[in-house]
């Protein structure tokens, strides 16, 4: 008995000592990724910069990046020509579980079919596809969009009749598909922001005069927020909740109760912008 006894224990240490060297040489045949593992991605970084696309009058669309410094001062760079080189692009929203830009960017015949486009550090884009459902809404352009902080995007869908937005989209970029609510008014939209303090969006308009409009993602209640003199292509929070505004050339902090604005920064000319930010903080 006491052979056996012995037999047993020798023969239980074996087994551990096997499953030991067999799991350390099994690590450098399969490495195990863990959360620092550099996957060489080309994404952006959530470091507090707005990003804005620009389109010149004739050429094509640059992906700027633009920063504030301590004193507050608006620093505006090109990081990039898209390439391949794109002549139209609108809809531009920072995506905060990826870290990649995306925008619609339409297709040669004139926009009746708007494609979804991913857009790396390096100004490269790649088609992600044609988003269903947008069709069956009956709308034709998407002026702005922004994602929430779960990477599903928001976008406000223009009227092919009256050229404003009426339609609120929520996109699942994930299958690629898109659900819609009506608006209880319609706005003429220049881009779409989210305030990362409340989940509220906030819509800068296209047209000199007009106000800031608020957008209820579940309801589509839109409501109205003094009145601004400028005509804005991009919209823009920041992680403290800060609203900012952009023309062609111009940049705005705009307060998001009262709509009072107050000029920060100037740019170069381009016949279309649009702009994006990492509202959320970085995961």
């Amino acid at each position: 008995m006491r052979k056996q006894s012995l037999f047993r224990s020798w023969l239980q240490r074996t087994k551990i000592y096997i499953i030991v060297v067999f799991f350390a040489f099994w690590q450098f045949i399969v490495p195990i990724p863990t959360a620092n593992a550099d996957f060489s991605s080309p994404a952006f970084a959530c470091d507090g910069s707005f990003f804005q696309l620009r389109t010149p009058a004739a050429g094509n669309t640059l992906l700027n990046r633009l920063t504030f410094d301590d004193a507050g001062v608006l620093t505006e760079d090109v990081i990039a020509t898209l390439s391949p080189a794109i002549t139209a692009a609108n809809g531009l929203g920072y995506n905060p579980t990826d870290g990649y830009l995306y925008a619609f960017i339409t297709t040669s015949n004139g926009g009746a079919d708007w494609h979804l486009f991913r857009i790396d550090n390096a100004g490269n884009t790649t088609d992600v596809g044609l988003v269903n459902n947008l069709a069956t809404l009956g709308k034709k352009i998407i002026a702005g969009a922004t994602f929430r902080e779960d990477g599903q995007m928001y976008a406000v869908l223009r009227d092919n009749t009256t050229d404003q937005e009426t339609v609120l989209a929520t996109i699942d970029v994930s299958t690629m598909t898109a659900t819609g609510v009506n608006m209880t008014q319609a706005i003429p939209q220049g881009d779409l922001a989210i305030d990362p303090t409340s989940g509220v969006l906030y819509s800068v308009a296209s047209a000199n005069d007009l106000p800031i409009y608020t957008i209820d993602p579940i309801s589509g209640v839109v409501t109205t927020i003094g009145n601004t003199s400028f005509a804005a292509g991009s919209a823009y929070f920041d992680t403290a909740g800060n609203l900012y505004a952009g023309t062609s050339t111009k940049m705005y902090a705009v307060n998001k109760i009262t709509g009072v604005f107050n000029q920060i920064g100037s740019g170069g000319t381009a016949g279309v912008n649009d702009g994006a930010s990492c509202a959320f903080s970085p995961r």
